[in-house]
């Protein structure tokens, strides 16, 4: 499924960036809600887990956040180094340990529209919870 999934996104990256900024889904439903969830991030540090083309760390930075970023698919990640060109992302499996963090190394981890697509989420979310500060949040969609 990871190779199928890898596929898509490597063939959709161009046209998803292209749509990401306006897409109904993405751009008046998921998005709203997830930053109202997500709320003031001034002087925090978050991680952007499945970043896609690097919206949501662009709207994070933008209210003065510092972000890391990954995503599984290279193109996705280039097409977010070019809308973020300051910040850091990796070529990184949704589903691997996070080995490159130390624990509570984040004070937030925002995973949006990408836990769907692995079968068994506990692995990650465990991940998830041992980056996270103590009192760090969660947020997701799915």
């Amino acid at each position: 499924m990871k190779t199928e999934i890898l596929n898509v996104y490597e063939t959709l990256a161009e046209a998803y960036n292209s749509l990401i900024d306006h897409k109904p889904h993405n751009a008046h439903y998921d998005r709203p809600n997830m930053m109202q969830l997500i709320g003031d991030v001034s002087g925090k540090h978050i991680l952007d887990a499945a970043c896609g083309p690097g919206k949501y760390s662009e709207e994070l930075i933008a209210k003065n956040a510092t972000v890391i970023g990954f995503d599984l698919s290279p193109k996705m990640i280039a097409h977010a180094k070019k809308r973020n060109p300051e910040t850091q992302f990796l070529v990184h499996d949704l589903t691997e340990p996070l080995s490159m963090f130390e624990d509570a190394y984040f004070d937030m981890v925002v995973c949006a529209l990408a836990l769907h697509y692995i079968q068994h989420w506990e692995a990650t979310l465990m991940e998830f919870y041992r980056v996270l500060k103590p009192g760090g949040r969660l947020v997701l969609s799915i």
